[in-house]
């Protein structure tokens, strides 16, 4: 009796365990997979809504990617401008005020670039780099994340470098040097500070005006963030440059969108329109050809 008693209870407690390894087990798949996925899904930051998608990428979380051509990169589409708070970056983008001036961006092969959020404002969120004649930067990356060197390859743009009297130039983009010189013993190279002033008065042999900008609050749900604000005259010239941007680079959003886990698939990268592209190759092909002539 005694014996049938033990049995009993030893059933019972095998059946106790499965029940709870069962119960760990379903709990957490569904943590993993509790991630809405309704085309009306409304994000933290409304004014990147239909400019992209957000994505679960390990071990970011939610980051955000933009509707944009395939070969595209940060801090491509803009200029330069010297301002009261050093060097900051103009997006000509609709949405570069916030995802260049706050968080990071990485690069996923499955996924392309994505844009991690972040709450502390920038005048640009990049890595700087000089070296000999030549200036250039990246997208600040996050903490476990090092690029490589300029001159080392890579299988994705990174770096976007520059002959330093085109430094101040607009649509920085256009000047892009394809293939940047190996680095040689004998020049300096300057990593993480930003181009000296001075140093870019006298290449491109003139005075550098210093902007004022100021910061203007937007909300968004619990998240405060600063758009900075040029003056009219500023905001006036680079104008004409946001529209031919929009043209060229933005791609239209889907009509509906669901949020995606990097983890279940890849989806197909839509090929841009063939009027996009052309324009496109033509624009980085300009500036190559004016940097072979000036060579």
């Amino acid at each position: 009796m005694k014996l049938s008693q033990e049995k009993s209870l030893r059933k019972i407690l095998f059946l106790g365990i499965i029940l709870i390894l069962s119960s760990v087990f379903w709990g957490c798949a569904s943590s993993e997979t509790q991630i809405p996925e309704e085309p009306g899904y409304v994000s933290d930051y409304p004014e990147l809504d239909g400019y992209g998608r957000w994505l679960t990428v390990p071990p970011y979380g939610e980051v955000w990617q933009p509707y944009v051509i395939d070969n595209w990169q940060p801090f491509s589409y803009g200029n330069w401008v010297w301002t009261d708070q050093g060097w900051a970056w103009v997006s000509y983008e609709p949405y570069g005020w916030l995802v260049f001036h706050y968080g990071f961006w990485d690069y996923d092969p499955s996924v392309g670039w994505f844009w991690i959020p972040g709450d502390q404002w920038s005048p640009a969120r990049v890595r700087w780099i000089e070296y000999g004649d030549y200036i250039g930067w990246a997208p600040l990356p996050p903490h476990n994340v090092v690029w490589p060197e300029p001159w080392e390859r890579s299988r994705i743009h990174i770096w976007v470098v520059v002959n330093r009297n085109k430094f101040l130039d607009d649509d920085i983009g256009r000047h892009r040097i394809a293939g940047f010189p190996r680095r040689e013993p004998q020049r300096i190279i300057i990593r993480d500070r930003e181009p000296d002033v001075r140093i870019i008065e006298r290449s491109v042999n003139h005075p550098v005006p210093q902007t004022r900008i100021q910061r203007e609050p937007v909300r968004f749900r619990d998240h405060e963030f600063q758009r900075m604000q040029l003056p009219p005259e500023e905001r006036n010239r680079i104008e004409q440059r946001r529209e031919e941007t929009r043209r060229e680079i933005l791609r239209p959003a889907p009509k509906q969108v669901p949020r995606e886990r990097k983890q279940e698939g890849k989806e197909e990268k839509a090929q841009p329109q063939k009027k996009q592209q052309e324009r496109h190759i033509e624009r980085r092909e300009s500036g190559e050809k004016e940097q072979k002539h000036r060579k």
